[in-house]
C-alpha cells in the first residue's frame, strides 16, 4: 500500500474522531445548558436550522462569482453553501480553532477556505468582493474597530451583508441572551453601520413569538410548532410592527452595505517575521 495513501487515511480517521468528539461535546452541552449559540446543522431545532439556512440561501445569490469572506463562518455549513451556489472563493474566518478545524472536515468543499482568526485583526493580500458577518456583532465588544477592520478588507465596490437579531429596546447593553455584548433595535442599527459604511437596503426575517409562557417553553425546546416558520428574508425600508420590534414579533434585522468614499483601504498582510 502506498505509504501517502495510508497517511491520508490515518489523517481522515483523526479527523473524523475529532469531529465525532466535538459532536458529543455539542449534546452533552445542549442536555446541560439548553441552548446552542452557533448553528451546527444537526443539533439545533427546525425553526432555528431554517433561520440560518434561510439567510444564507438568499446571500448566495448575491454572491455568484464573487470572493466572499464568511466572517464567524462556525460549523462552516454557510460558506459551503455559497461555494456550492457558484462564489468564486470563500475564505471561512472563526476564532475557535476547534470550530474550524471541524468546519474543514465536516464541510470541506472546493472553493472554500476554512482560517482561524479575529476578523478585527485579520489581513488579507487582496479585498473581498463580499463579506458575509451574519449573527456575530452582537458578540464584539469593539464593535468600531470590528467595522474599520471589515471596511477595510473590503472592495470598493464590495457589498457588506450583515444581520443581528431586533432586540425590543433600541440599544440594550445587557441582554438576556448571555452570549451578546449589546443589541440594538430597528432602525438604530443601521446608524451603527454608517460609522463606517453606507446602508443601502434594509431586510428582514421575522418569526411571530408564541403568546403564551407554556408555549414559548416547548418552542425553546423544539416541542411546538411556532405560530409561523421564519420568513423568508423580505426587503423592507418602511418596518410597521403590530408592536414592538422583539415584543409581538422577534427575529433579525440584515443590512446591505457598500463602502463610504474615501474609507480604509484593502488591508495586506504583514511581512513575514512579525
Amino acid at each position: 500500500m502506498d505509504s501517502r495513501f495510508l497517511a491520508e487515511e490515518l489523517r481522515q480517521l483523526e479527523e473524523e474522531r475529532f469531529c465525532t468528539s466535538l459532536e458529543l461535546k455539542t449534546m452533552a452541552g445542549l442536555v446541560l445548558q439548553g441552548r446552542l449559540e452557533r448553528w451546527m446543522p444537526g443539533f439545533n431545532s427546525e425553526g432555528i436550522e431554517m433561520e440560518h439556512a434561510r439567510r444564507y440561501e438568499w446571500v448566495s445569490d448575491r454572491v455568484l462569482g464573487k470572493r466572499v469572506l464568511d466572517v464567524a463562518c462556525g460549523a462552516g455549513r454557510g460558506s459551503q453553501m455559497m461555494a456550492e451556489a457558484g462564489a468564486a472563493s470563500v475564505v471561512g474566518l472563526d476564532i475557535d480553532p476547534e470550530i474550524v478545524r471541524y468546519a474543514s472536515h465536516r464541510h470541506a468543499t472546493p472553493g472554500v477556505d476554512f482560517r482561524t482568526g479575529d476578523a478585527a485583526t485579520f489581513c488579507s493580500e487582496e479585498p473581498f468582493d463580499a463579506i458575509v458577518s451574519f449573527e456575530t456583532i452582537e458578540h464584539v465588544p469593539e464593535v468600531e474597530r470590528f467595522l474599520a477592520s471589515l471596511a477595510g478588507l473590503l472592495a470598493p465596490d464590495g457589498a457588506l451583508f450583515v444581520s443581528t437579531p431586533i432586540s425590543s429596546l433600541s440599544h440594550d447593553p445587557k441582554p438576556t441572551n448571555r452570549y451578546h455584548v449589546q443589541e440594538w433595535g430597528y432602525p438604530r442599527f443601521a446608524s451603527v453601520l454608517a460609522a463606517c459604511f453606507r446602508v443601502d437596503e434594509t431586510h428582514l426575517q421575522l418569526t411571530k413569538e408564541p403568546r403564551n409562557y407554556a408555549r414559548r417553553m416547548l418552542n425553546s425546546l423544539g416541542l411546538a410548532r411556532r405560530s409561523f416558520e421564519p420568513c423568508q428574508v423580505r426587503q423592507n425600508t418602511d418596518f410597521e410592527p403590530l408592536g414592538r420590534p422583539g415584543v409581538k414579533y422577534r427575529g433579525f434585522q440584515i443590512l446591505v452595505c457598500s463602502k463610504k468614499e474615501g474609507g480604509p483601504a484593502a488591508q495586506a498582510h504583514p511581512p513575514k517575521g512579525q
